[in-house]
């Protein structure tokens, strides 16, 4: 389902559901451009209720009116499986995310996405910063039990820890 969060005051308003069809949306990411709400969508194969099989990501368009998803293209192409998020890049007018440990760039015609280069450390929780286009986004560090922010340079791949030891975090985002 789609809520609008109250900024004040937390509370949310419901919109409508995404609908039918849609196992689990765990990625959203606001085109600026094209003022569009896309979705990283996950599918699963229930047939052996025992032994349930995770599918390719799917990205799909909300309709921030209703609340309705509408796939926008088939299974991401490579077919990948995200686990960083989904942040809109300006820069290039590209959506991008991280899985297997890998870093994407997605066409948002096409549903394409292009392999940029190798992570070192899995990043979850992805967000770019619309004014200066840094990505920024949550690492692991199991052996010391914390969760480190990181930036991520778009042109080398390399991170940069900018907040060591914080909170565990599901979701991230830069409002300018």
């Amino acid at each position: 389902m789609l809520l609008e969060l109250d900024r004040t005051t937390g509370s949310g308003t419901f919109i409508g559901r995404i609908g039918t069809g849609f196992d689990l949306v765990k990625a959203l990411a606001w085109h600026s451009g094209t003022k569009k709400l896309y979705g990283l969508e996950s599918q699963v194969d229930n047939t052996d209720p025992n032994n349930p099989i995770e599918l390719p990501d799917r990205l799909i368009t909300i309709d921030t009116t209703t609340g309705v998803g509408t796939v926008a293209g088939s299974q991401l192409t490579p077919v990948i499986i995200t686990l960083g998020g989904l942040s809109y890049r300006p820069a290039n007018d590209s959506l991008v995310t991280i899985a297997q440990g890998q870093y994407y760039e997605i066409d948002v015609g096409t549903g394409t996405a292009t392999p940029k280069w190798q992570i070192p450390r899995a990043i979850f929780n992805t967000t770019i910063d619309p004014t200066s286009g840094q990505l920024f986004g949550t690492v692991n560090i199991e052996a010391e039990l914390r969760r480190d922010i990181v930036e991520l340079d778009l042109t080398t791949g390399n991170q940069t820890t900018v907040v060591p030891q914080s909170a565990s975090y599901f979701g991230m985002l830069v409002i300018p």
